[in-house]
């Protein structure tokens, strides 16, 4: 035999009163056999308790340098991190904590959390703890302590959430706590300041809405006393100075509408301005908004048509308002197009919500770029700021436009590109739903 006779294998035979020495040919190789099976399991189980063992080392290491970490982490962490056990003791209590609460670690391990802070159950408090050991993840927000060394109650944020062992069976919680006081301060400034500038613009919307007598009536005054040298010129013929009368109309005419343009935006701003609906019909509207397009047209060798699909019927709603912003936007077409094509398009569409109105005023001119749309609607904002602008104009009508659509129920869009002119679509209701 190669190995000496196994153990094991001696007992057996021993028992069965077989010598191994005696046994006829056949069954010394069958024992033979079998003794070497006992020996190879002997070296495989050797081989394999010593893989244990060195695993278990491996593991033992890995988890103390994983602990290791996390007690890096937990320590080195800004925010407060604790942990509790299933009473409700605590088992960590970082430094974090510690800078938050006042109380060093060596006073809070081991003891009751409600016992040792009562607040906690004054400020309803245990209910997150209570939610942690029952496996569920909560955050506790705009909680108020008393910070060490300060008067003034912080505020703090805690996130809970339950801790479980390797086989998933809860042992206790842990809870993450942010100081987010001065975030609280900075956003109770950020809403003062803004609370601040909302009543300045306010004040200022006000003001302007007030004094529109005071800023209309005398620049009235200067044009028809202009008006009044005019005619007088015309009559004792005196030529020289009708041209510096038509300049002085022309520019009274164009502060007046500038004047009034800012006052009706004051005045929607702060609230004062209001619709006056009345039923009228959209073709003479429509047609004489074309009719005053032609004129400024012809001054950029442009066309003006009208498209009308189907009937453009009755509206009610504020008749003024609606040519005031058409007539904005129709006088941008012809401003922004030369030698191009104009069109106002009508069209009712029925919805659920009741029958609406579409106009578009579409032209074949500049275009705009996606930078220029963004700031479109905004007051006193042009497209071309340069010194040398070729276009002249204060930047109210866009705006002007677009709080008219909102005050009358409905919104204003824009599509436009580089060289291949803008749509401005206004969608109105057909009738203008009462004041609530």
């Amino acid at each position: 035999m190669t190995h000496s006779l196994h153990s094991l294998l001696r007992r057996q035979l021993k028992r069965a009163a077989i010598s191994a020495d005696e046994t006829e040919a056949q069954w010394r190789d069958l024992i033979a056999a079998v003794n070497s099976a006992y020996h190879q399991f002997d070296a495989d189980r050797r081989m394999l308790e010593r893989s244990l063992e060195l695993t278990s080392q491996e593991l033992i290491e890995a988890n103390s340098a994983m602990r290791a970490v996390f007690e890096r982490l937990v320590h080195s962490s800004v925010d407060g991190i604790f942990a509790f056990d299933t009473h409700c003791c605590f088992t960590v209590w970082n430094p974090g904590m510690e800078r938050i609460s006042g109380q060093p670690s060596n006073a809070v391990i081991g003891h009751n959390a409600f016992e040792l802070f009562p607040h906690l159950l004054q400020n309803g408090e245990e209910f997150f703890f209570r939610a942690a050991l029952a496996g569920r993840t909560m955050v506790a927000q705009d909680q108020r302590h008393i910070r060490p060394g300060d008067e003034q109650p912080g505020s703090f944020e805690s996130h809970y959430a339950p801790l479980v062992n390797e086989s998933g069976a809860i042992i206790g919680g842990m809870a993450i706590v942010r100081d987010i006081t001065e975030r609280k301060r900075a956003e109770q400034e950020l809403q003062r300041a803004k609370e601040a500038a909302e009543s300045a613009s306010h004040a200022k919307s006000v003001f302007l809405a007030n004094v529109s007598h005071e800023l209309r009536t005398p620049l009235t005054a200067i044009i028809g006393y202009s008006e009044l040298l005019k005619q007088e010129s015309l009559l004792q013929t005196l030529p020289p100075i009708l041209s510096d009368l038509d300049h002085i109309v022309a520019a009274g005419n164009h502060l007046l509408a500038l004047i009034n343009s800012v006052i009706d935006l004051a005045q929607i701003d702060a609230g004062k301005q209001i619709a006056i609906p009345e039923e009228f019909a959209l073709a003479p509207l429509v047609e004489g908004l074309a009719d005053t397009a032609r004129a400024l047209a012809t001054r950029n060798a442009n066309s003006v048509q009208v498209r009308a699909d189907g009937p453009m019927g009755l509206m009610y709603s504020d008749r003024n308002k609606v040519r005031q912003m058409l007539l904005h936007l129709l006088s941008n077409a012809c401003k922004f197009t030369v030698e191009g094509q104009i069109a106002i398009g009508v069209a009712r569409t029925q919805h659920d919500d009741g029958e609406w109105v579409t106009f578009t005023i579409e032209d074949t001119g500049a275009g705009m770029t996606d930078e220029q749309l963004a700031g479109l609607f905004q007051p006193f904002t042009q497209n071309d700021t340069s010194l040398t602008r070729r276009y002249v104009g204060s930047g109210l009508g866009l705006a002007l436009s677009q709080r008219f659509c909102q005050l009358l129920g409905g919104d204003i869009q824009v599509k436009s590109a580089i060289g291949q002119g803008s749509t401005f679509t206004v969608r109105l209701p057909a009738a203008l739903p009462p004041k609530r």
